[in-house]
């Protein structure tokens, strides 16, 4: 479970929590702007929700974001960007969890996006809550020289197995949702600068799979070119809801063996207008 706050006290913005595995504890991200104007810092908390505990696991790079990887840890960036730590909310002790220039990651990033080179840059998007399997979620980025695209991919680790996806061209931003029983939905959207979301599309993937299958156009007007916003698989991971900017669209989630032969996604979608102002939150029944 997430949840998402943005609340400014004392110079401070706490944003981006979720909870661990369990639901034991909250994680979340403090920054703090610095009175000389000097690049912000930023933290990772945990609060205990039995005790009201809270530890600071100390400083991490502006913007980045973290995800438990188990009740115990959770992952974050280096401050270089080139590598993603473990730290142990208990201890506060951390260790290199992996390396960009991982020949695994190497690989996959060279084969979801050929011609872009190496990746020089890794953060972690989210893992798994599929209990007794931790597989984690990250991106992968390579920025060329003076060119202002930036190629990524998302990789999908699951032990020694690595698996990357790229959706759509050179992206302004892509996210993952985990499903249950292993599916994921990639949510894409593109525009020039300055402008809002023009362009974008919905795919589903599952860790034991090479291929996405892309979620069909519905054929109706949409708000903003219809760019996706959210996404949330019902509780039993048979329907998929994306929330396309003004246009609710429920998709029946693909089976493996069509994810595996990379076959066309299933006919069946239903779309629903909903009202003005409401977004999507989740599922209340399956």
């Amino acid at each position: 479970m997430y949840v998402k706050v943005a609340r400014a006290t004392g110079g401070r913005i706490i944003s981006v929590g979720s909870c661990s595995p369990g639901g034991s504890a909250l994680g979340y991200i403090r920054q703090a702007d610095r009175a000389n104007g000097s690049a912000p810092t930023s933290e990772p908390w945990t609060l205990n929700l039995a005790t009201g505990a809270r530890t600071d696991l100390g400083p991490v790079p502006p913007g980045t974001s973290f995800a438990w990887t188990d009740s115990s840890d959770v992952v974050a960036q280096s401050h270089d960007l080139r590598s993603l730590v473990s730290i142990n909310v208990v201890t506060g002790a951390r260790s290199q969890l992996i390396s960009v220039s991982d020949p695994r990651l190497v690989r996959a990033f060279e084969r979801a996006r050929p011609g872009a080179g190496p990746p020089t840059a890794i953060s972690p998007v989210a893992a798994s809550p599929a209990a007794g399997r931790p597989v984690l979620a990250v991106d992968l980025t390579v920025t060329a020289k003076n060119k202002p695209a930036v190629d990524d991919a998302i990789a999908i680790l699951t032990g020694q197995a690595v698996r990357a996806f790229a959706a759509g061209g050179p992206r302004a931003y892509q996210s993952l949702t985990w499903g249950p029983h292993g599916y994921f939905a990639i949510l894409t959207t593109t525009s020039p600068s300055g402008c809002p979301p023009l362009n974008g599309a919905a795919y589903v993937g599952n860790v034991s799979t090479s291929h996405l299958a892309r979620i069909p156009n519905t054929g109706k007007n949409l708000i903003v070119g219809g760019a996706p916003s959210a996404a949330a698989f019902s509780p039993s991971g048979r329907y998929l809801a994306v929330d396309y900017l003004g246009l609710l669209a429920f998709a029946r989630t693909p089976t493996l063996a069509s994810l595996s032969a990379g076959t066309r996604y299933p006919a069946h979608l239903i779309a629903t207008i909903p009202g003005v102002g409401d977004t999507l939150q989740g599922w209340a029944r399956s």
